[in-house]
């Protein structure tokens, strides 16, 4: 919309509009070209451990330290985002 401006409700309107269009699967793949979830295993043979995901699901990495799992997900463009 070149030069409109929207107010906030009219925005808020418009994205939720967006979304409620959106199908299934299209809803489901909202973000997963850019997310990493890091989430605790608990503890293995001793040691705390963690996993990172890719917002699909696919795992990428395990290890004890969650901020290497971090420090992974950035070097594939991927912003790492804690699930507890």
């Amino acid at each position: 919309m070149l030069g409109v401006q929207m107010n906030n409700d009219e925005l808020f309107e418009n994205m939720a509009d967006r979304l409620q269009s959106l199908s299934t699967i299209e809803f489901l793949a909202l973000g997963m070209d850019g997310l990493a979830y890091i989430k605790p295993l608990g503890v293995i043979d001793d040691v705390e451990t963690y996993t990172v995901c890719a917002a699909d699901g696919t795992h990428i990495a395990t290890g004890p330290d969650a901020m290497v799992l971090k420090a992974i997900a950035t070097q594939q463009n991927l912003t790492a985002m804690s699930i507890q």
